[in-house]
């Protein structure tokens, strides 16, 4: 299991990997822990769940919750990896001409914006770490991480924090 993280999210610079100390799966919020410094990922079940707006499902679980005890720095230069392009969704062609029907909507008023998806299919050349520690490389976001235990990975690179919490105390 390993979680690594842009310095962004503990107050520093480059990129850290987690003491990780506990792993826990949940599968509701209410259930969060109120003690300790852990980090989650949530997945699109749970914007479900809130916003009661439909999303993708999945069988992993919707809450992995990350018990912390410490981070070291990690030298990005260490790992290499690569993708191999496999395939895509649509041709040049496909996307082209729904890039056109798009544009064709909103110039009539009918769409204000609309986000058009190519799906592509790479293989890995290397480790998950490696690759995100490439991705960081050429994309150093703020809030990026990547998240690796035996069922799954996460690779993830966002400029803004969408969720903080703090402990507050009173004077």
């Amino acid at each position: 299991m390993k979680l690594l993280v842009a310095g962004s999210w503990i107050g520093g610079k480059g990129i850290y990997k987690a003491n990780i100390s506990k792993l826990s799966f949940l599968d509701d919020l209410e259930k969060l822990p109120t003690e300790g410094f852990y980090f989650l990922l949530v997945s699109y079940q749970v914007a479900r769940q809130t916003t009661r707006v439909w999303v993708k499902t999945s069988s992993l679980p919707p809450i992995a919750v990350l018990h912390l005890d410490g981070f070291q720095a990690v030298d990005v230069r260490e790992n290499q990896a690569d993708l191999i392009f496999l395939e895509s969704s649509m041709s040049d062609q496909e996307f082209m001409k729904g890039v056109n029907l798009l544009k064709g909507l909103i110039e009539k008023g009918t769409l204000y914006q609309a986000n058009l998806s190519n799906k592509f299919t790479f293989e890995l050349t290397g480790k998950p770490s490696g690759l995100f520690l490439e991705f960081y490389k050429r994309q150093p976001v703020d809030y990026a991480f990547f998240f690796e235990c035996e069922e799954f990975y996460v690779i993830s690179g966002s400029m803004e924090l969408f969720l903080e919490k703090k402990k507050v105390t009173s004077s």
